[in-house]
């Protein structure tokens, strides 16, 4: 009888959530999800990135990556970067991309939600 009470509290309890969770609005469409997802996977394990925190967790495996919205997160110098940075992933509604261009990065995917830049290196094809 308690197993029972238990498991049909906690079943509740899951469905109230779900409702809840689902009434949440996705800063990222599906859509635009699937682009994003293809220039991750162009990072390199190397690769400097500067991201904003909707999209860090894929890139965590990077041995440099830094947010741009907390100070203790940026890296040194911000905005300027040095030649160890490839990539910077901006929410929309923040930095403006135009002052990396002259960085030597370029635009590869503007979204609703997410811009993404990166610059080339001799070593790597332009894009």
């Amino acid at each position: 009888m308690v197993w029972l009470s238990a498991a049909l509290a906690g079943s509740l309890g899951s469905r109230e959530l779900s409702a809840r969770m689902s009434h949440i609005p996705r800063p990222i469409s599906s859509q635009e999800a699937i682009a994003v997802w293809y220039w991750v996977h162009q990072v390199g394990p190397d690769d400097g990135v500067v991201a904003a925190y909707e999209v860090t967790a894929p890139l965590s495996s990077r041995k440099r990556l830094y947010s741009y919205v907390l100070e203790q997160n940026k890296p040194s110098g911000f905005p300027q970067l040095g030649p160890e940075f490839q990539w910077i992933l901006l929410r929309n509604n923040g930095l403006d991309p135009v002052a990396f261009l002259d960085q030597g990065f370029r635009f590869v995917h503007k979204g609703d939600f997410l811009t993404i830049l990166r610059r080339s290196s001799p070593s790597l094809p332009d894009l």
